[in-house]
């Protein structure tokens, strides 16, 4: 059983590229008759921009390379039939690729997609949603989101309506492109089968999106900012019905996240770390408040949110620098269960089958140059059932 660790992206990683610890060749004994089984038929970009998926042979899907510590700690994405990868290609002109392994790592079907996803590996700044790529490094709202149920994901693919870079000549770059002209592709997907199920063209700039079980909601404005002269907006797109019209909801609060059947809304965006806590307010897919949650301050997959339990007195921190404000208590929103963290570690994990969350206890021992930091694990929660511990099989993060 292989678990892929999700460490939480804290201030400055957001502006570097993730070090890659480790790159994965894919590798396997798969057939040319069960990949092709599940193959769509080839075809080639339009000019338009239009996003396009392409099947992919048996030989080109062994051969892709993924890295589960890159981009920006969102891949894999968990599914219920085993992991989503995106791939690690640094070519802007290249298709992004998506590989879907089973429980046991053998490929169940394999694509490639143009225009490329956003944020992978793509150094366009000249653009808005280029310059804006760092608000999108996040695995609950960002560039590349899965469902609670895993039945699909959703990704930001690159600008439709430009053809700038920083590694074109300044005569070939748009450099008079702004925020209302800024145009994207949403573009959601089956995970079992890699089926297209909507594509959306969006306008203006994407801060976020996120999937519930049944609905695609995506957060634009007309600044880097909802509030104010952002004019935030977030627009919903049913999923049983692909063909259903979109419905608007103002907002000036950042989409950070969702649960099965709500979106959740913060003052602040949460990508950049976590400095205090803030109230977290959920809306239902049509807009009414639902509730509203305090002391937040982590948001993760699967329908977690990290609060602190004691509002009456200032919220722990880490070690951090600059110090991170840490939870003392987890809440499945969807199940009401909550878990004590008090004092513990909690991290991100993709399981075999879900999403998922390892608590661990740091002991840290020696000084200075000596200084050393152990990670125990106590427990480990699944989005598969109501969100409660788990200690048995706590082997399998012990080389984590």
């Amino acid at each position: 059983m292989r678990i892929t660790e999700h460490r939480p992206l804290r201030g400055s990683r957001y502006s570097q590229r993730p070090r890659r610890r480790f790159t994965t060749l894919v590798a396997l004994a798969l057939t040319l008759t069960s990949l092709t089984a599940c193959q769509l038929t080839d075809s080639t970009p339009d000019e338009s921009g239009k996003p396009v998926l392409s099947s992919v042979s048996a030989e080109e899907a062994k051969a892709i390379k993924i890295d589960d510590s890159y981009p920006g700690y969102v891949s894999p994405l968990p599914t219920k039939s085993g992991p989503l990868h995106l791939d690690t290609t640094c070519d802007m002109d290249a298709p992004s690729a998506l590989v879907k392994h089973d429980t046991q790592d053998d490929i169940v079907w394999a694509r490639k997609i143009t225009p490329r996803i956003s944020g992978v590996c793509t150094d366009e700044t000249m653009t808005p949603q280029g310059a804006a790529d760092y608000l999108l490094f996040t695995p609950t709202s960002g560039y590349a989101v899965v469902s609670p149920n895993t039945h699909y994901a959703s990704f930001i693919l690159l600008r439709s309506n430009a053809t700038s870079d920083d590694r074109l000549p300044g005569n070939k770059r748009t450099r008079d492109f702004t925020i209302a002209d800024q145009r994207a592709y949403v573009l959601v997907i089956e995970t079992e089968t890699g089926r297209t199920v909507r594509t959306e063209e969006v306008k203006g700039l994407i801060l976020g999106q996120v999937l519930t079980n049944d609905t695609l909601a995506v957060e634009t404005s007309q600044a880097y900012y909802p509030g104010g002269n952002g004019h935030g907006t977030i627009t919903t797109y049913s999923l049983d019905k692909p063909t259903a019209k979109a419905a608007t909801i103002p907002t000036d609060k950042w989409l950070v996240g969702a649960t099965q059947d709500s979106l959740l809304l913060a003052p602040s965006n949460m990508s950049g770390g976590h400095y205090s806590t803030q109230p977290l307010t959920r809306l239902s897919e049509s807009g009414d408040v639902l509730e509203t949650v305090t002391g937040v301050t982590d948001v993760y997959r699967g329908g977690w949110v990290g609060r602190v339990k004691d509002s009456t007195t200032p919220p722990p921190q880490d070690t951090s620098n600059p110090p991170q404000t840490v939870p003392t208590e987890l809440v499945h929103l969807d199940s009401g269960v909550t878990t004590d963290v008090a004092g513990l570690k909690v991290e991100e994990v993709a399981l075999p089958t879900a999403a998922g969350l390892l608590v661990s206890r740091e002991t840290t021992t020696g000084e200075g140059q000596n200084r050393e930091t152990t990670s125990t694990p106590q427990f480990w929660l699944s989005a598969a059932d109501d969100g409660h511990p788990h200690t048995e099989n706590l082997e399998q993060f012990s080389t984590k």
